[in-house]
């Protein structure tokens, strides 16, 4: 294991164990509050065209239309 990861890994794991409990409060207030799930995933484009999932706390609406509003109107 090289130094940078075991850095990582020092860093990382404390700040987990920080966060979670209030990610955990945070997905319970979602959930009671509108119905659907908690997480919002997406698939999106990364570093050399490599497709991942991003997932996030979900903020908005489920019944929303699906706009593409990272596009440029045609014209522009």
């Amino acid at each position: 294991m090289t130094a940078k990861r075991a850095l990582d890994l020092a860093v990382a794991v404390p700040m987990l164990a920080l966060t979670l409990p209030v990610l955990l409060v945070a997905m319970l207030a979602i959930r009671a509050t509108s119905a659907g799930p908690a997480i919002f995933s997406q698939i999106r484009v990364g570093r050399g065209g490599a497709l991942f999932a991003c997932r996030k706390l979900r903020t908005m609406y489920r019944a929303t239309p699906s706009l593409p509003t990272h596009e440029t109107p045609s014209g522009s």
